[in-house]
This record gives C-alpha cells, sequence and structure tokens, in this order.
C-alpha cells in the first residue's frame, strides 16, 4: 500500500474520531444557547409587563390623570389621587343690625377642602372600590366614600355597596373639583343629600341611566347628614330609598356629564334629562330615646346640554319635610347656569337661582332668595381639568339672613349672611389635581 493513501485514511480517521468526540460538546451548547434565548424573550416579556408606563396594563404608570399599581394582568390595580380647593375671599355686607359697620368687609384665605382617595379593583376588572377622605376648612378628616361595586360581566347591571352619595341631585353628581363656578349654587347647597351608608343598584346603556338606592337616608334642609352613622343613631331614617333616571336623547358619551365645562375640542353636541324621587321616613325605629317622627321627600327634575365650547344646565328641586305635630315643610329651588369658551384656555359662566323657604317656617326673613354669579374660568392645561384657576362673584338679591346663621356664616359658599339685600362675595380658587 502506498504511503501517501495510508497517510491520507489515517487523517481521515482521526477527523472522524476528532468529529465525534466534539459533537456532544456542541450540541449541548446549542441547547444552551436555545434555552438562553428562550429565557431572555421570557424575560423581556415579563419586563416589557412590568415596566410598561404608558399601557393598559402594567405594573406602575400614570393613567387617567392619577398614579397607578397593577399586576400584570390587570386584575388587582390600585390607583391613588385627589385634589385641593385654595380660595381667596372678599365679603361685603350692609352693617345692618346684628351686624356693625366693623362687620361691613371680610376677607382672607381658607384651603376649602383637601381631598384624597384610592381607587381600583380586587380580582377582576368587575370588582372596583373606592375610598376617600376629605379635610374641610377647619382641618377636620371625614370619611367620604367608601364603597365597592360589582359590574356583572357582558350585561349593563352594576351594585354599589358601602358609604356613598345617592344619585339624586344633578350638581351634587359631579364633584366640586368639577363645578362650573367656584362653588355649587346656593340651592345644591342647600339640597346636598350627602353621603350615606346602604346599596345601588345601576342600569347604564348607551341612552339611559337607572339608579335605585335603599340607604340609611340623606341630608335635607331639615335633617342632618347621615355620614359614617352607626345603623341605630338617632340621626339616620329609619329608611331611605331614592330613584333617578336619566335619557340621553343627544350624543353617547356618559363620561361628558363629569363635568359640567366642555372643551372647544368637544365637536359633537349632547344632552340628557334626569329626574329623581329620595324618600325617608324617620323616628320610629332604634332609637335609645324619644325623638320626633316624620317623612321627607325630594324631588329634582334636570335638563344639561353642552357643544363644542359651551354647556348650559337647568333644574328644579323641591323637598317636603312632613314631622308629627310641627308645621309641613315646603321648600323650593331653580338653577339655571351656562358657561362659553371666549378662548380655548378661557371660559366665561354666569348663573341665576331662586331658592323659595317655607313662609310659614321663616317668618321673620326673607324665604324668597335669589342670588346671581358670574365669574370666569382658566384651564392652564390645555383640555385638562388638572389645574384650573377660577374666579366669580356672587349677588344677594335678597337678604339672607333666614338661610344663613349671623355671625356662623358659610364658608363653604362664602356667603356670611345679611338682615339687608345686597351682600356681595369675590371668590378666587386655585383648584389642583394630582
Amino acid at each position: 500500500m502506498p504511503v501517501a493513501q495510508s497517510t491520507n485514511r489515517s487523517m481521515t480517521a482521526a477527523a472522524v474520531l476528532a468529529l465525534l468526540a466534539v459533537a456532544p460538546v456542541a450540541l449541548a451548547q446549542n441547547a444552551q444557547i436555545e434555552e438562553a434565548r428562550a429565557a431572555a424573550a421570557a424575560m423581556a416579556r415579563d419586563a416589557a409587563a412590568r415596566t410598561s408606563w404608558s399601557e393598559d396594563r402594567g405594573v406602575a404608570g400614570f393613567r387617567d390623570g392619577h398614579a397607578f399599581l397593577s399586576d400584570a394582568t390587570g386584575d388587582n390595580t390600585f390607583s391613588i389621587g385627589g385634589y385641593s380647593l385654595f380660595r381667596y375671599y372678599a365679603s361685603a355686607r350692609s352693617g345692618n343690625p346684628p351686624l356693625t359697620s366693623d362687620n361691613e368687609f371680610t376677607q382672607g384665605f381658607q384651603i376649602s377642602k383637601f381631598h384624597i382617595h384610592a381607587t381600583g379593583n380586587i380580582g377582576q376588572p368587575e370588582m372596583t372600590y373606592n375610598v376617600a377622605m376629605d379635610f374641610d376648612s377647619s382641618g377636620a378628616a371625614v370619611l367620604e366614600d367608601a364603597w365597592m361595586r360589582y359590574q356583572i360581566a357582558e350585561t349593563p347591571w352594576g351594585i354599589r355597596a358601602g358609604q356613598f352619595k345617592p344619585a339624586i341631585i344633578r350638581e351634587e353628581n359631579v364633584g366640586e373639583f368639577d363645578a362650573l363656578a367656584v362653588e355649587r349654587s346656593q340651592v345644591a347647597l342647600f339640597f346636598n343629600p350627602d353621603v350615606s351608608q346602604g346599596v345601588q343598584v345601576e342600569h347604564t346603556t348607551q341612552q339611559f341611566q337607572v339608579s335605585v338606592a335603599l340607604t340609611d337616608g340623606f341630608r335635607s334642609p331639615v335633617r342632618s347628614s347621615t355620614v359614617n352613622q352607626p345603623y341605630d343613631s338617632v340621626n339616620e331614617a329609619d329608611y331611605g330609598v331614592s330613584v333617578r333616571g336619566q335619557w340621553m336623547f343627544a350624543g353617547s358619551d356618559w363620561s361628558r356629564f363629569d363635568h359640567f365645562s366642555s372643551f372647544r375640542s368637544r365637536s359633537t353636541y349632547t344632552g340628557v334629562i334626569g329626574a329623581a324621587v329620595a324618600h325617608q321616613s324617620f323616628g320610629e325605629t332604634g332609637a335609645s330615646a324619644a325623638i320626633v317622627s316624620g317623612s321627607d321627600t325630594t324631588y329634582t327634575l334636570d335638563v344639561t346640554t353642552q357643544g363644542s365650547g359651551w354647556n348650559t344646565m337647568g333644574a328644579f328641586i323641591a323637598n317636603i319635610n312632613d314631622t308629627d305635630g310641627f308645621i309641613e315643610n315646603k321648600t323650593y329651588g331653580v338653577v339655571l347656569q351656562g358657561g362659553y369658551f371666549v378662548a380655548d384656555q378661557v371660559e366665561l359662566f354666569a348663573r341665576g337661582e331662586w331658592l323659595r323657604l317655607d313662609p310659614l317656617v321663616v317668618t321673620t326673613a326673607d324665604h324668597n332668595l335669589r342670588f346671581l354669579t358670574m365669574g370666569a374660568n382658566y384651564f392652564v392645561i390645555p383640555d385638562s381639568h388638572a389645574v384650573k384657576l377660577s374666579a366669580d362673584i356672587v349677588y344677594a338679591l335678597d337678604a339672607t339672613d333666614g338661610l344663613i346663621t349671623i355671625p356662623a356664616g358659610d364658608t363653604t359658599s362664602g356667603l356670611l349672611g345679611d338682615a339687608d339685600k345686597g351682600e356681595c362675595d369675590l371668590r378666587v380658587q386655585i383648584s389642583v389635581s394630582f
């Protein structure tokens, strides 16, 4: 056999042996590479889910004006936010008794409210919660909202349970941060149902909303608030029932009515008609001491419209209180208001209102009270309610001492009460949401 041929065969055999020796290592390395690639891809997907600050689902981010935490699925979320209302008041009055000339002008600053809340969902997107606390102008902390809500999947039905404000009065269903003027109308403040404990069934379709609530009662012109009260408290009603219905006769976006102002960027016209009735009975159950008994009923009818850069709202409210052994107390109120954007960030507004107190109850003061309000809003961030500067002037066409106790005043509305007509109040507010 030639030497060259023998040498070639030896080299081929050696190469085969070397390949057989290296192959298992190469295969093992390839497997490790594939595993590493798969692990890296999984880590990238997980990191994307956990570090996204813009997607709807992520561990942390900023959405709808609030910071939030979430698991990767979005089934468990936690969001915290709030707002502050900082005001300057200047009140000019007649100085007639019981006032003196030294009381004719009063001015100063006030944190009208500092509000903080936590919201989110538990276990699934349909199970939501809200807990809110307010610090009022005196610095006192009050538990406002503390409820859970379940939206029945693929249906228009939901149920809310806990402490909340029953859906009754249009103005009160819009948060004070989203009010048109610096403060809600005197009529809304007078009839404000405030929060109560109970359950509320809610039905929402594209054009209709209905809310039915069974509660511990509601605040009324002659009944105190039931906020955070024990179930046997004398301040609570024996029962309270309220029903509110709304028909959106134009448009299809219910979120439009979370605010009164309508930016110029809102190109479509929309409108809603609402009506509600709330009834409560008191004094028959649970009291540890003898108290008066009777019933209390509130009715309301309202219309709200919005377009590109303008809004209007009109409401009628009535309350009839029938307390055993006392005169039946009937009060009525009417509010008309509207706003118009003269520039993309500047809105002018005006409001007129009439409040009729029962003349058989208020016998020594004006029982027909009329108020005029005019002012302006400046939205610091275009098309956003996050930071707003507002100013308005409220003028009382009648004496207000039948409505507002002198010298206690009403530091929510800014009116301090006057035995003569013509009280005039300047209100300037910076509102900030976070």
